[in-house]
């Protein structure tokens, strides 16, 4: 504050031990004194203007206008106690009551005056800014002294309440201006675009913050705890900064508008202004929080006659803080939808690319997937980082999104990227990876995220890890079916299986060319996953084993069609061939299994052959080998205790007996119905449709037997593509089919396979033989080939 002069303290004019009488004559000269000594007062505190004492001496002065104060309630009182009231002395009094009176007013415009600029009197002349609290005190504490209540003694007429709503009208007018000022600098400029505008106004209420603390230390903390100025301070602070911010936020510039800086720019401050006010006014910390007050209508910080209720201050601290919190979840929400939008976007772009093939110094398979997701990923994540003050409810909040959105693109690209064996190979190592970046971006932030909210966000993290780790096995697991493509593909596997020449081959041929290409691949397992994800592919090839088998079966029994016969021209041999197919498969896992000294995988072997030896037994069973259809029965539990759904295990053994014994298939139909009630009681829970989109495609058979419209998967067939090159029994190689895999499948159901040659002549062979059948019972004379 700029001085004038020095000067120094005031002479000490009155005191409470020369303003005492004994009697009425001896007031009565006191009385006298009482003009000239308030002159004095009044001009000593007058030269102290503009100088260091002007606040002490203001506060001298007042402390001695106090005492003349005192005196004459003192007097009054005596003259009310006379039986003859002395009228002289009455007069006299009564003047000097005025003329004391006079001077407090004086005394009282200073007082608020120095309140005015109290703000700045506590940074530039603290020993002022304690003068002057300390002289809105005088008329209190003298009051105490002598005994009277303090409404009748306080000299300058509740200075206090006056002082403090002058001191906050200075501070909101304070605020108010520094917006106005603010708006009012970028239009001078010229510039009106709105983003200018919410910059101007977001420094503005960035530099109100810093100020606050300030007020806090220097002008709340040297008043007297009762006055509680705190709530005042923190709820003018809301109210304008809230007003300053949706003055901007309009009908015509909604948070639509707003840039991501603004946004958290907006985010950011009402959470620092929480911190802050914890920080400051530890006693405030429950009025400030997110959670929002009700009210039926507005707490006004002012009464009606527009003097501050400081017992308001708190009701009305509340209502400001919703206004708040309303423009940072507003704001929250705004940044948190663009956020989500924009990153489900991208990442739909980085799973749809193309991504580099890579071949660590390990020898494991792997693709950039996972630096390009990351490396993305990381950009959000850092600006979320710079913006956001730590230990607040909006960075759990908005990783929370981040996180959501890594979950939901990797559930819905899942497929999309498992395009071939080697991409599978690829993605399991992938997400492996991508579940330790997971955990170290989680940790990285860790440190900045509230306790309370720590939990929550660990739960997430969890969700997403879970779900890569789910996904690296569910890719290891897919590798069966790319490897079961090429089984598909061979006309000399598939088309072969369970014809006449798989019937005759005492070799089990077709059996060996399946472990060939399943050796094949696992050459390359072992080359591109670690030892786990080796074990896990495995267990799904073993698992696609025995259902290729059943799968197999069915399709012929659909299209057999005889009610007497069975669909093999002997069924000893088919049921020989069958044991011994199912012996070579299982001895090559069971070589695999001991090779790498895996208990848990020689279990999955004995658990998933069993199913397939099952189906061998009712087969046995319905060819009637020296057994009774009652034997049955364990068979068909046996089944439901591997496969679970009664409705697949009655498809299977009711599709075996028609291909094997079609005439007994009423009696198989009976034992299945006695075992019903008792099997669908314990039948599985599991909703087929789930498990259709869930399981890897053609590993469950209760969706292929219970989905009308599910089909076997079969990888499409390019023209631009060579032929399977998977090694043949007597060493040649399979010619490509020029037939779609669906037509191959299906004359393979109906005994028709091999090459293209052998194909076309078969049904030229059965083209002919209809024909003529046609001929023969509907004979016409014109009637030409």
């Amino acid at each position: 504050m700029a001085e004038k002069s020095t000067s120094k303290p005031i002479a000490v004019l009155v005191t409470r031990e020369a303003f005492t009488f004994r009697s009425i004559e001896e007031a009565s000269d006191q009385l006298q004194k009482i003009p000239d000594i308030s002159s004095n007062l009044k001009s000593q505190v007058d030269a102290t203007e503009w100088s260091n004492d002007e606040w002490t001496a203001l506060r001298d002065g007042c402390r001695q206008h106090a005492v003349l104060e005192i005196f004459l309630l003192e007097v009054g009182t005596a003259l009310d106690q006379q039986t003859s009231k002395d009228e002289v002395v009455a007069a006299l009094l009564s003047k000097q009551i005025e003329i004391v009176k006079d001077l407090a007013d004086e005394f009282r415009m200073k007082i608020l005056s120095g309140f005015s600029c109290l703000v700045e009197l506590a940074t530039d002349a603290p020993k002022g800014r304690d003068a002057l609290i300390e002289t809105v005190t005088i008329g209190e504490s003298l009051a105490a002294q002598v005994g009277l209540p303090e409404a009748e003694a306080d000299p300058f007429g509740h200075i206090r309440a006056d002082a403090l709503d002058t001191l906050a009208r200075v501070i909101a007018e304070r605020i108010s201006e520094k917006f106005r000022n603010a708006t009012e600098s970028v239009a001078l400029l010229g510039d009106n675009e709105f983003s200018s505008v919410m910059d101007a106004v977001l420094q503005t209420a960035n530099e109100v913050l810093s100020e606050i603390k300030i007020m806090a230390k220097d002008v709340v903390a040297g008043m007297p705890s009762e006055w509680e100025f705190g709530p005042v301070l923190i709820c003018l602070v809301a109210e304008e900064c809230s007003t300053g911010m949706l003055q901007q936020i309009t009908s015509e510039h909604t948070y639509v508008e707003l840039s991501e800086a603004h946004l958290l720019g907006l985010v950011a401050w009402v959470e620092k202004w929480k911190l802050t006010v914890q920080e400051i006014f530890p006693e405030l910390s429950s009025l400030v929080g997110s959670k929002r007050a009700n009210f039926d209508n507005r707490p006004m910080l002012r009464s009606s006659d527009g003097k501050l209720d400081i017992g308001m201050a708190k009701e009305a601290l509340k209502y400001a803080n919703n206004l708040l919190w309303d423009v940072h979840n507003m704001a929250l929400t705004e940044f948190v939808f663009r956020t989500k939008e924009e990153i489900a976007e991208l990442l739909d772009r980085c799973y749809r690319a193309e991504h580099q093939k890579l071949e660590p110094s390990d020898g494991l398979l792997t693709s950039s997937l996972d630096m390009d997701i990351y490396g993305f990923i990381g950009v959000p994540v850092k600006k979320i980082q710079e913006a956001l003050p730590p230990k607040t409810n909006a960075i759990p909040q908005c990783l929370g999104v981040i996180l959501k959105c890594l979950f939901d693109a990797q559930k819905t690209h899942l497929n999309m990227i498992l395009t071939d064996f080697e991409s599978c190979c690829a993605r399991v190592n992938d997400f492996s990876q991508m579940n330790r970046k997971c955990e170290t971006l989680v940790n990285e932030i860790r440190g900045l995220v509230a306790p309370e909210s720590l939990e929550a966000l660990k739960k997430q993290e969890e969700c997403v890890r879970e779900r890569y780790t789910a996904d690296a096995v569910y890719a290891a697991q897919k590798t069966s079916y790319f490897i079961f493509n090429d089984i598909y593909e061979c006309g000399d596997i598939t088309g072969s299986l369970f014809n006449e020449v798989w019937l005759q081959d005492t070799g089990n041929g077709i059996a060996e060319q399946i472990v060939i290409t399943m050796n094949d691949y696992y050459g390359d397992l072992k080359g591109y996953l670690d030892d786990k994800m080796v074990i896990r592919a495995l267990e799904a090839l073993i698992k696609k084993c025995y259902v290729y088998y059943v799968e197999q079966l069915l399709a012929r029994s659909s299209v057999h069609k005889s009610t007497n016969e069975s669909f093999f021209a002997d069924n000893k041999k088919a049921l020989n061939r069958l044991k011994d197919d199912i012996g070579v498969i299982k001895e090559f896992f069971e070589e695999i299994a001991s090779e790498k000294e895996e208990p848990e995988l020689k279990a999955v072997i004995a658990l998933e052959f069993k199913v397939l030896e099952t189906i061998h037994e009712v087969m046995s069973i319905a060819a009637g080998a020296g057994v009774s259809h009652d034997d049955i029965k364990p068979c068909i539990r046996a089944l439901h205790d591997s496969l679970g759904k009664y409705a697949t295990v009655r498809t299977i053994v009711s599709g075996l007996y028609r291909l094997v014994n079609p005439a007994e298939l009423e009696a198989a139909t009976k034992k299945l119905d006695e075992e019903e009630k008792d099997l669908k009681t314990n039948d599985s829970k599991e909703d087929i449709e789930v498990i259709a989109h869930e399981s890897v495609p053609g590993q469950n058979l209760d969706v292929l037997v219970l989905l009308p419209s599910y089909k076997p998967p079969l990888a499409k067939v390019d023209s631009s593509v060579s032929s399977p090159t998977k090694p043949q029994p007597n060493g040649s190689q399979q010619a490509k089919s020029l037939l779609p895999l669906e037509l191959q499948q299906e004359l393979a159901a109906r005994g028709i396979g091999g090459s293209n040659t052998t194909i076309i002549s078969e049904l030229l062979k059965r083209l002919k033989a209809a024909e003529e059948h046609l001929r023969q019972k509907n004979p016409r004379p014109d009637d030409q080939l």
